[in-house]
């Protein structure tokens, strides 16, 4: 350890981290998944634009769970991912988007965090107080959803992929 920082603090921004590349991975094979579907299966039908932001990523994914036949056999595991990668990416963003105001105690690390809310030209901030334990436990979640969703984007891309 250096004079520069403390184990709590590495600990806790440590934390981010694992939580960051957990849904790295999420991405991926939601990546993977959209792809297939889109270049694949006539995904182009349902979206003009392939999409690239979370939220209209899983949009597409559910809508072509339910439009298109060819996917009926994962359609289940294909609206189940974008219900689970709903109901986390908030607390994700307020995470990975927020940053540290003040920090509430050292051990256990506690800080609140900020994020900035933009709607139209309004803005607004959203406080959110976190620790290092409980950015851990969103860490675990999001590497149980990754599970699935690399593996859901890896089957679409094997079995209708390109060879």
């Amino acid at each position: 350890m250096n004079d520069y920082t403390s184990k709590e603090d590495e600990d806790f921004f440590g934390s981010i981290g694992r939580l960051t590349i957990s849904w790295a991975y999420i991405e991926l094979g939601i990546d993977l998944a959209v792809s297939t579907i889109y270049r694949q299966l006539g995904g182009d039908k349902i979206d003009k634009r392939m999409p690239f932001a979370l939220q209209r990523k899983l949009t597409f994914l559910k809508q072509a769970a339910n439009v298109i036949a060819t996917l009926s056999p994962y359609r289940d595991r294909l609206i189940n991912l974008a219900h689970a990668v709903e109901k986390h990416s908030g607390t994700r963003h307020d995470i990975i988007h927020g940053f540290v105001v003040e920090h509430l105690s050292e051990v256990p690390r506690r800080a609140k965090l900020v994020r900035l809310l933009r709607k139209g030209d309004t803005a607004s901030f959203k406080p959110v107080v976190v620790t290092t334990i409980s950015i851990l436990e969103e860490a675990v979640k999001a590497d149980q959803i990754a599970t699935h969703s690399l593996a859901l984007g890896i089957d679409l891309a094997r079995n209708f992929g390109r060879e």
